[in-house]
């Protein structure tokens, strides 16, 4: 949209000298139409201000612009996370410990078996 408007005002400010030139246009309505696409100009500037502004917000609320965090609040942060992985790796292992015992055990019995048939 605001290409359209770049175009059409430029436009305007180049046909409005051109119709003076030629005869088309008089003075009075140049001045009204110089007058009109200032407006719009100022217009388009506001519109300008208050899209960055809305786009700000917007990247406020995504947390943006917050300040990073010092590395004691990330180690904070993180500690849990690393607590919890910690604990699923132990839990893996006793639970390849318990099999490798198992698959240990099943093989001494049948070993046994074996020997006394």
């Amino acid at each position: 949209m605001r290409r359209w408007v770049y175009l059409v005002t430029g436009l305007i400010a180049a046909v409005i000298p051109i119709g003076v030139q030629a005869g088309v246009i008089d003075g009075g309505q140049a001045e009204n139409s110089n007058t009109l696409l200032l407006s719009l100009a100022s217009l388009l500037g506001a519109g300008g201000a208050v899209t960055a502004a809305h786009h700000t917000h917007r990247q406020i609320g995504e947390g943006l612009h917050d300040p990073p965090l010092s590395p004691i609040d990330q180690m904070q942060q993180s500690a849990a996370a690393v607590v919890a992985q910690a604990n699923e790796a132990q839990q893996n292992l006793d639970r390849l410990r318990e099999m490798t015992s198992t698959l240990n055990a099943g093989s001494l019995a049948e070993k046994a078996f074996n020997e006394l048939q």
